[in-house]
Protein backbone atom coordinates (compact mmCIF):
# COMPACT_ATOMS: atom_id res chain seq x y z
CA UNK A 1 0.00 0.00 0.00
CA UNK A 2 2.95 2.36 0.57
CA UNK A 3 3.92 2.03 -3.08
CA UNK A 4 0.42 2.47 -4.46
CA UNK A 5 -0.99 5.14 -2.16
CA UNK A 6 2.03 7.25 -1.35
CA UNK A 7 4.57 6.84 -4.13
CA UNK A 8 2.06 6.66 -6.97
CA UNK A 9 3.82 3.86 -8.82
CA UNK A 10 0.56 2.99 -10.54
CA UNK A 11 1.18 5.96 -12.88
CA UNK A 12 4.30 4.34 -14.35
CA UNK A 13 3.71 3.86 -18.05
CA UNK A 14 7.02 3.84 -19.90
CA UNK A 15 10.19 1.81 -19.48
CA UNK A 16 12.01 4.90 -18.30
CA UNK A 17 9.22 5.65 -15.87
CA UNK A 18 9.10 2.08 -14.63
CA UNK A 19 12.83 2.14 -13.98
CA UNK A 20 12.55 5.42 -12.08
CA UNK A 21 9.67 4.09 -10.02
CA UNK A 22 11.51 0.86 -9.27
CA UNK A 23 14.47 2.86 -8.04
CA UNK A 24 12.17 5.01 -5.90
CA UNK A 25 10.57 1.90 -4.43
CA UNK A 26 14.00 0.47 -3.60
CA UNK A 27 14.89 3.80 -2.00
CA UNK A 28 11.64 3.86 -0.03
CA UNK A 29 12.19 0.36 1.31
CA UNK A 30 15.66 1.32 2.40
CA UNK A 31 14.87 4.66 3.99
CA UNK A 32 11.57 4.08 5.79
CA UNK A 33 13.14 2.16 8.69
CA UNK A 34 16.21 4.42 8.92
CA UNK A 35 14.61 7.78 8.29
CA UNK A 36 11.65 6.96 10.47
CA UNK A 37 13.80 7.32 13.59
CA UNK A 38 14.15 11.09 13.33
CA UNK A 39 13.12 13.59 16.01
CA UNK A 40 11.98 17.21 15.77
CA UNK A 41 14.24 19.60 17.69
CA UNK A 42 13.74 23.22 18.69
CA UNK A 43 16.60 25.69 19.04
CA UNK A 44 15.36 28.60 21.17
CA UNK A 45 17.16 31.90 21.80
CA UNK A 46 15.76 33.78 24.82
CA UNK A 47 17.76 36.99 24.22
CA UNK A 48 20.63 35.55 26.21
CA UNK A 49 21.31 31.86 25.51
CA UNK A 50 20.46 29.15 22.99
CA UNK A 51 18.69 25.99 24.23
CA UNK A 52 18.13 22.79 22.23
CA UNK A 53 15.04 20.70 23.07
CA UNK A 54 14.00 17.35 21.62
CA UNK A 55 10.28 18.04 21.12
CA UNK A 56 9.53 14.50 19.94
CA UNK A 57 10.88 13.03 23.17
CA UNK A 58 9.22 15.75 25.23
CA UNK A 59 5.73 15.23 23.77
CA UNK A 60 5.91 11.51 23.08
CA UNK A 61 4.92 12.20 19.48
CA UNK A 62 5.80 9.89 16.58
CA UNK A 63 9.15 10.08 14.84
CA UNK A 64 9.54 12.40 11.93
CA UNK A 65 10.00 11.24 8.38
CA UNK A 66 12.30 13.29 6.16
CA UNK A 67 10.41 16.08 4.44
CA UNK A 68 9.34 19.62 5.12
CA UNK A 69 8.64 21.40 8.41
CA UNK A 70 6.36 24.40 8.90
CA UNK A 71 6.36 26.60 12.00
CA UNK A 72 4.62 29.79 13.04
CA UNK A 73 2.94 31.50 15.98
CA UNK A 74 -0.69 32.49 16.45
CA UNK A 75 -1.79 35.87 17.77
CA UNK A 76 -2.53 37.50 20.11
CA UNK A 77 -1.64 34.55 22.36
CA UNK A 78 1.83 33.94 20.81
CA UNK A 79 1.29 30.19 20.92
CA UNK A 80 3.83 28.12 18.96
CA UNK A 81 2.90 25.58 16.27
CA UNK A 82 5.20 23.17 14.40
CA UNK A 83 4.04 20.80 11.65
CA UNK A 84 5.89 17.79 10.29
CA UNK A 85 5.53 14.55 8.35
CA UNK A 86 5.32 11.31 10.37
CA UNK A 87 5.31 7.73 9.08
CA UNK A 88 2.78 5.46 10.75
CA UNK A 89 2.25 1.76 9.94
CA UNK A 90 -0.65 2.51 7.59
CA UNK A 91 0.36 5.78 5.90
CA UNK A 92 2.07 9.12 6.31
CA UNK A 93 0.34 11.63 8.59
CA UNK A 94 0.71 15.36 9.28
CA UNK A 95 1.45 15.99 12.96
CA UNK A 96 1.43 19.16 15.00
CA UNK A 97 3.59 19.98 18.00
CA UNK A 98 2.25 23.01 19.82
CA UNK A 99 3.02 25.08 22.89
CA UNK A 100 0.07 26.72 24.62
CA UNK A 101 2.32 29.03 26.63
CA UNK A 102 2.83 26.48 29.40
CA UNK A 103 3.67 23.11 27.87
CA UNK A 104 4.19 21.24 24.60
CA UNK A 105 1.66 18.73 23.21
CA UNK A 106 1.30 16.70 20.00
CA UNK A 107 -1.68 16.10 17.72
CA UNK A 108 -2.31 13.90 14.68
CA UNK A 109 -3.93 16.34 12.23
CA UNK A 110 -4.62 13.69 9.59
CA UNK A 111 -6.63 11.73 12.17
CA UNK A 112 -8.26 14.90 13.55
CA UNK A 113 -9.50 15.94 10.10
CA UNK A 114 -10.26 12.45 8.85
CA UNK A 115 -8.58 13.85 5.75
CA UNK A 116 -6.11 13.00 3.04
CA UNK A 117 -2.72 11.66 4.02
CA UNK A 118 0.41 13.35 2.63
CA UNK A 119 2.58 11.90 -0.08
CA UNK A 120 6.01 10.42 0.53
CA UNK A 121 8.51 13.25 1.32
CA UNK A 122 5.84 15.96 1.13
CA UNK A 123 6.81 19.56 1.68
CA UNK A 124 4.72 21.46 4.27
CA UNK A 125 3.92 25.17 4.39
CA UNK A 126 1.60 27.27 6.51
CA UNK A 127 0.72 30.50 8.27
CA UNK A 128 -1.76 31.97 10.72
CA UNK A 129 -4.30 34.76 10.46
CA UNK A 130 -4.86 35.73 14.08
CA UNK A 131 -5.75 32.49 15.83
CA UNK A 132 -6.71 30.66 12.62
CA UNK A 133 -4.15 28.19 11.29
CA UNK A 134 -3.61 27.04 7.70
CA UNK A 135 -1.33 24.13 6.76
CA UNK A 136 -0.61 22.97 3.17
CA UNK A 137 0.91 19.78 1.80
CA UNK A 138 0.87 17.49 -1.24
CA UNK A 139 -1.57 14.64 -0.64
CA UNK A 140 -1.16 11.04 -1.66
CA UNK A 141 -3.88 11.80 -4.25
CA UNK A 142 -1.44 14.21 -5.98
CA UNK A 143 -3.53 17.21 -4.94
CA UNK A 144 -2.51 20.11 -2.68
CA UNK A 145 -4.55 20.02 0.53
CA UNK A 146 -5.29 22.60 3.20
CA UNK A 147 -5.81 21.65 6.82
CA UNK A 148 -7.44 24.65 8.52
CA UNK A 149 -8.34 25.42 12.12
CA UNK A 150 -10.49 28.30 13.30
CA UNK A 151 -11.36 29.49 9.77
CA UNK A 152 -14.61 31.52 9.85
CA UNK A 153 -15.04 30.61 13.51
CA UNK A 154 -14.79 26.85 12.85
CA UNK A 155 -12.47 25.73 15.66
CA UNK A 156 -11.98 22.22 14.35
CA UNK A 157 -9.37 20.91 11.94
CA UNK A 158 -10.89 20.64 8.44
CA UNK A 159 -9.36 19.11 5.30
CA UNK A 160 -9.96 20.88 1.96
CA UNK A 161 -8.72 19.60 -1.42
CA UNK A 162 -7.57 22.56 -3.50
CA UNK A 163 -8.08 22.76 -7.30
CA UNK A 164 -4.63 21.46 -8.12
CA UNK A 165 -5.75 20.38 -11.61
CA UNK A 166 -5.41 17.36 -13.87
CA UNK A 167 -2.26 15.78 -15.23
CA UNK A 168 -0.65 19.17 -15.81
CA UNK A 169 -1.05 20.39 -12.27
CA UNK A 170 -0.37 17.41 -10.02
CA UNK A 171 1.96 17.96 -7.11
CA UNK A 172 3.13 14.46 -6.26
CA UNK A 173 6.67 14.79 -7.59
CA UNK A 174 7.16 17.98 -5.58
CA UNK A 175 9.09 17.12 -2.45
CA UNK A 176 10.48 20.58 -1.68
CA UNK A 177 8.67 23.36 -3.51
CA UNK A 178 5.72 24.62 -1.47
CA UNK A 179 5.23 28.21 -0.29
CA UNK A 180 2.18 29.75 1.41
CA UNK A 181 1.27 33.15 2.82
CA UNK A 182 -1.64 35.58 3.20
CA UNK A 183 -1.86 39.05 1.69
CA UNK A 184 -3.09 42.07 3.63
CA UNK A 185 -5.41 43.72 4.34
CA UNK A 186 -7.69 41.36 2.40
CA UNK A 187 -6.46 38.13 4.11
CA UNK A 188 -6.51 36.31 0.77
CA UNK A 189 -4.59 33.03 0.88
CA UNK A 190 -1.88 32.12 -1.65
CA UNK A 191 -0.12 28.77 -2.14
CA UNK A 192 2.68 28.13 -4.66
CA UNK A 193 3.94 24.73 -5.78
CA UNK A 194 5.95 23.03 -8.50
CA UNK A 195 3.82 20.90 -10.81
CA UNK A 196 4.43 17.18 -11.23
CA UNK A 197 5.29 15.22 -14.33
CA UNK A 198 2.40 16.50 -16.48
CA UNK A 199 3.95 19.98 -16.62
CA UNK A 200 7.23 19.36 -14.88
CA UNK A 201 8.61 22.20 -12.76
CA UNK A 202 6.01 24.78 -13.79
CA UNK A 203 5.10 26.99 -10.83
CA UNK A 204 1.41 27.17 -10.02
CA UNK A 205 -0.47 29.51 -7.73
CA UNK A 206 -3.52 28.44 -5.76
CA UNK A 207 -5.31 31.42 -4.29
CA UNK A 208 -8.41 32.02 -2.22
CA UNK A 209 -10.18 35.33 -2.90
CA UNK A 210 -12.45 35.10 0.12
CA UNK A 211 -15.04 32.82 -1.45
CA UNK A 212 -13.43 30.39 -3.92
CA UNK A 213 -10.08 28.78 -4.74
CA UNK A 214 -8.49 29.20 -8.19
CA UNK A 215 -5.43 27.74 -9.93
CA UNK A 216 -3.01 29.66 -12.16
CA UNK A 217 -0.07 28.18 -14.04
CA UNK A 218 2.22 31.18 -13.57
CA UNK A 219 5.05 29.75 -15.66
CA UNK A 220 2.78 29.29 -18.65
CA UNK A 221 0.99 32.59 -18.12
CA UNK A 222 4.14 34.75 -18.11
CA UNK A 223 6.41 32.40 -20.12
CA UNK A 224 8.71 32.37 -17.12
CA UNK A 225 11.60 30.20 -16.00
CA UNK A 226 10.84 26.73 -14.69
CA UNK A 227 11.95 25.65 -11.25
CA UNK A 228 14.89 23.34 -10.66
CA UNK A 229 12.76 20.57 -9.22
CA UNK A 230 13.90 19.30 -5.85
CA UNK A 231 14.99 22.67 -4.44
CA UNK A 232 13.23 24.70 -1.77
CA UNK A 233 11.23 27.74 -2.86
CA UNK A 234 10.51 30.76 -0.66
CA UNK A 235 8.28 33.80 -0.72
CA UNK A 236 6.32 36.46 1.11
CA UNK A 237 3.85 39.30 0.65
CA UNK A 238 4.22 43.04 1.18
CA UNK A 239 0.63 44.15 1.52
CA UNK A 240 -1.01 42.70 -1.58
CA UNK A 241 2.26 42.49 -3.53
CA UNK A 242 3.47 38.88 -3.86
CA UNK A 243 7.01 37.52 -4.33
CA UNK A 244 8.18 33.96 -4.98
CA UNK A 245 11.87 32.99 -5.26
CA UNK A 246 13.36 29.81 -6.67
CA UNK A 247 16.37 28.26 -8.38
CA UNK A 248 15.60 27.94 -12.08
CA UNK A 249 16.16 24.86 -14.21
CA UNK A 250 19.04 25.03 -16.66
CA UNK A 251 21.56 27.64 -15.50
CA UNK A 252 20.34 27.41 -11.92
CA UNK A 253 20.00 31.18 -11.51
CA UNK A 254 17.83 32.68 -8.78
CA UNK A 255 14.53 33.90 -10.25
CA UNK A 256 11.77 36.02 -8.77
CA UNK A 257 8.14 35.80 -9.78
CA UNK A 258 6.53 39.00 -8.53
CA UNK A 259 3.02 40.41 -8.62
CA UNK A 260 2.60 44.20 -8.44
CA UNK A 261 0.06 44.98 -11.15
CA UNK A 262 0.65 41.71 -13.02
CA UNK A 263 2.96 38.70 -12.75
CA UNK A 264 6.53 39.11 -14.05
CA UNK A 265 9.71 36.99 -14.01
CA UNK A 266 13.18 38.42 -13.24
CA UNK A 267 16.59 36.72 -13.23
CA UNK A 268 18.05 38.01 -9.95
CA UNK A 269 21.47 36.43 -10.51
CA UNK A 270 21.88 38.66 -13.55
CA UNK A 271 20.25 41.68 -11.88
CA UNK A 272 22.45 41.40 -8.78
CA UNK A 273 25.70 40.62 -10.55
CA UNK A 274 25.91 37.32 -8.68
CA UNK A 275 28.84 35.02 -9.33
CA UNK A 276 26.90 31.79 -8.91
CA UNK A 277 25.91 29.96 -12.06
CA UNK A 278 24.17 27.14 -10.20
CA UNK A 279 22.42 26.90 -6.84
CA UNK A 280 23.72 24.13 -4.61
CA UNK A 281 21.80 20.87 -4.66
CA UNK A 282 18.60 20.85 -2.63
CA UNK A 283 19.33 23.99 -0.61
CA UNK A 284 17.20 26.35 -2.69
CA UNK A 285 16.39 29.82 -1.38
CA UNK A 286 15.36 31.55 1.84
CA UNK A 287 13.65 34.94 1.58
CA UNK A 288 11.98 37.55 3.75
CA UNK A 289 11.20 41.26 3.89
CA UNK A 290 12.68 43.30 6.73
CA UNK A 291 9.65 44.32 8.87
CA UNK A 292 8.46 47.87 8.37
CA UNK A 293 10.55 48.35 5.23
CA UNK A 294 10.60 47.33 1.57
CA UNK A 295 14.09 45.83 1.91
CA UNK A 296 14.01 42.26 0.57
CA UNK A 297 16.54 39.55 1.42
CA UNK A 298 17.20 36.30 -0.49
CA UNK A 299 19.80 33.69 0.55
CA UNK A 300 21.23 30.75 -1.39
CA UNK A 301 24.38 28.60 -1.63
CA UNK A 302 26.55 28.50 -4.76
CA UNK A 303 27.37 25.08 -6.18
CA UNK A 304 30.87 26.16 -7.27
CA UNK A 305 32.25 26.61 -3.75
CA UNK A 306 29.33 26.01 -1.35
CA UNK A 307 29.47 29.65 -0.25
CA UNK A 308 26.32 31.25 1.20
CA UNK A 309 25.20 34.35 -0.69
CA UNK A 310 22.95 37.25 0.31
CA UNK A 311 20.94 39.05 -2.34
CA UNK A 312 19.49 42.35 -1.11
CA UNK A 313 16.92 44.57 -2.83
CA UNK A 314 17.27 48.15 -1.63
CA UNK A 315 17.13 51.56 -3.34
CA UNK A 316 15.47 49.84 -6.30
CA UNK A 317 18.42 47.56 -7.09
CA UNK A 318 19.69 44.05 -6.30
CA UNK A 319 23.17 43.36 -4.90
CA UNK A 320 24.93 40.05 -4.19
CA UNK A 321 27.29 39.48 -1.23
CA UNK A 322 29.30 36.34 -0.38
CA UNK A 323 28.57 35.78 3.33
CA UNK A 324 30.87 32.78 3.67
CA UNK A 325 33.80 35.00 2.71
CA UNK A 326 32.73 37.58 5.31
CA UNK A 327 32.10 35.12 8.15
CA UNK A 328 34.36 32.17 7.37
CA UNK A 329 31.35 29.82 7.74
CA UNK A 330 30.71 26.90 5.39
CA UNK A 331 27.55 26.54 3.31
CA UNK A 332 24.78 23.95 3.72
CA UNK A 333 25.23 20.25 3.09
CA UNK A 334 22.34 20.16 0.61
CA UNK A 335 19.79 21.04 3.33
CA UNK A 336 17.21 23.80 3.36
CA UNK A 337 18.32 27.34 4.24
CA UNK A 338 15.97 29.45 6.36
CA UNK A 339 16.13 33.07 7.45
CA UNK A 340 14.21 35.88 9.11
CA UNK A 341 14.68 39.30 10.70
CA UNK A 342 14.30 40.09 14.39
CA UNK A 343 12.53 43.19 15.72
CA UNK A 344 12.78 45.99 16.64
CA UNK A 345 16.49 45.89 15.82
CA UNK A 346 15.92 44.61 12.23
CA UNK A 347 18.92 42.30 12.53
CA UNK A 348 19.19 39.54 9.89
CA UNK A 349 19.54 35.82 10.66
CA UNK A 350 20.26 32.83 8.39
CA UNK A 351 20.32 29.18 9.54
CA UNK A 352 21.66 26.09 7.79
CA UNK A 353 23.06 22.59 8.29
CA UNK A 354 26.66 22.57 7.02
CA UNK A 355 27.33 18.86 7.53
CA UNK A 356 29.18 19.27 10.84
CA UNK A 357 27.48 18.24 14.09
CA UNK A 358 25.67 21.56 14.51
CA UNK A 359 23.16 23.98 13.05
CA UNK A 360 25.03 27.13 12.04
CA UNK A 361 23.79 30.71 12.23
CA UNK A 362 25.01 33.61 10.11
CA UNK A 363 23.70 36.92 11.42
CA UNK A 364 24.02 40.65 10.84
CA UNK A 365 24.17 42.58 14.13
CA UNK A 366 23.65 45.98 12.55
CA UNK A 367 27.35 46.51 11.91
CA UNK A 368 28.89 43.30 10.58
CA UNK A 369 28.10 39.72 9.57
CA UNK A 370 29.11 37.05 12.09
CA UNK A 371 28.82 33.28 12.27
CA UNK A 372 28.42 30.71 15.04
CA UNK A 373 27.72 27.03 15.55
CA UNK A 374 24.64 26.61 17.74
CA UNK A 375 24.41 24.03 20.58
CA UNK A 376 22.42 21.48 18.60
CA UNK A 377 22.33 17.84 17.56
CA UNK A 378 23.40 16.66 14.10
CA UNK A 379 20.72 18.00 11.72
CA UNK A 380 19.42 16.00 8.79
CA UNK A 381 19.73 17.22 5.23
CA UNK A 382 16.04 17.95 4.75
CA UNK A 383 13.60 20.55 6.08
CA UNK A 384 14.11 23.37 8.56
CA UNK A 385 11.76 26.11 9.76
CA UNK A 386 11.85 29.08 12.10
CA UNK A 387 10.61 32.51 13.07
CA UNK A 388 11.16 35.28 15.60
CA UNK A 389 8.94 36.89 18.20
CA UNK A 390 10.69 40.18 18.80
CA UNK A 391 14.33 39.19 19.25
CA UNK A 392 13.49 35.71 20.54
CA UNK A 393 14.38 33.19 17.85
CA UNK A 394 13.07 29.67 17.25
CA UNK A 395 14.56 27.21 14.77
CA UNK A 396 13.21 23.71 14.07
CA UNK A 397 15.13 20.86 12.48
CA UNK A 398 15.13 17.09 12.11
CA UNK A 399 17.74 15.00 13.93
Amino acid sequence: MLCKQNLRFASCATNKRIFACAMALMFALLVVPAYGQQHIHELYYNNSDWTDTDLTALTGGPNSFQGGIAAFSTTPNDQIHVYYLAYLPDAFHIYQLYNNGISWSEEDLTAATGGQSPVFFSSIAGFSIGGAQYVYFCGSDSVVHEYSYGNNGNFNWVDTALPTGGAGGKCYEVYHGLVAFATTPNNERHVYYEAGNGDSSAIHQLYFNGSTWSNQNLTSMIHGARANQGTWMSGFAIGNFQYVFFAAAGKGHIHEYSYINSWTDQDLTVAGGGVATQVLGNSGTAAFVVPGTTQMEVYYAAEENNDVHQMTFQSNQWTDTDLSTLTGMAGPNGSQIIGFATTPNNQLHVYLAPGNPFVDQLYYNGTAWLGEALPSSQPSDFGMAGFALGNSQRVYYIH
